[in-house]
């Protein structure tokens, strides 16, 4: 169930280089614009990911933490009288 999250867009696998990899290829691997998992010593140390694609994660990351705090009564809200106000559309 996705309780009002998109669905995430399907993605290629990552690709996994090392530090010294990535140094030598930086400027191709950001054009590619594809998950690449940059290693130091064998382990997880970085990622590239595109912009769009962490758009998505902070929109999905903004939703659920809404739902949360829905679910839980939480939830924090601002009249519309006050928001117009705040943004500055009555006197």
């Amino acid at each position: 169930m996705s309780h009002g999250l998109p669905e995430p867009t399907p993605v290629a696998p990552a690709e996994i280089v090392t530090i010294t990899d990535a140094r030598s290829r930086f400027g191709s691997l950001v054009r590619r614009a594809a998950q690449v998992i940059i290693t130091d010593h064998g382990q997880a140390a970085a990622a590239i990911i595109s912009a769009a694609e962490l758009e998505d994660l902070e929109d999905r990351l903004a939703i659920a933490q809404y739902e949360i705090e829905k679910a839980n009564g939480t939830l924090r809200t601002v009249p519309h009288e006050e928001a117009q106000c705040r943004l500055g559309f009555t006197e």
